[in-house]
């Protein structure tokens, strides 16, 4: 609902590299990184100003473990926001500044902006526990997707570490559980 512009200017004008990116986030939910990487890196090959694939795909990278191409990927994301909606530039700024306060800055704006943002969410949960050691302000961000029934691996586990950390650990076996049985096991 934000997007004021043409569609393919800030997305991609690749009908094809729309379908790899969408698959790979599908494939990023399931928690396969690799097939994820595998096809975001066909959207980029289609179309290599796809910012947000570029985004993606530096998430996935990082996820693997893969920090050189992590690294790459979030640069040519940042190269491209000029290409993507407002809440996108803010999700790109959110995970690819280098600048804390600048990332900080930019979570708050895409929260502000759009509360239940799935993505914004659970980045910023993982930015405020990995960073400054805030689990309790992390599992306020990630609770955000559980009550909203968002079906992302990447939300469970992060709510299932983030609960261990703050010693509640029946709510960490109960969120697991509830993904094993009710969303993939």
């Amino acid at each position: 609902g934000d997007i004021n512009e043409e569609i393919g200017k800030i997305t991609t004008r690749s009908p094809e590299a729309f379908r790899y990116y969408s698959e790979g986030w599908n494939a990023g939910y399931r928690g396969d990184e690799k097939k994820k990487v595998e096809l975001l890196e066909k959207a980029v090959a289609i179309d290599p100003e796809f910012a947000m694939a570029y985004r993606g795909l530096g998430a996935a990278y990082s996820n693997l473990g893969r920090w050189d191409e992590f690294r790459k990927a979030l640069d040519k994301a940042l190269s491209l926001v000029d290409r993507v909606s407002l809440r996108e530039r803010y999700l790109i700024q959110s995970y690819a500044e280098k600048d804390l306060a600048k990332r900080y800055e930019a979570f708050a704006r895409v929260l502000e902006l759009y509360p239940d943002d799935p993505l914004g969410n659970n980045q910023f949960g993982v930015f405020l526990a990995n960073l400054f050691g805030n689990y309790a302000k992390a599992i306020e961000r990630v609770e955000v997707n559980l009550r909203n029934k968002v079906e992302a691996v990447y939300t469970y586990n992060n709510a299932v570490n983030f609960y261990s950390h703050l010693g509640m650990y029946d709510k960490s076996i109960n969120t697991a559980k509830i993904y094993i049985n009710e969303i993939n096991d």
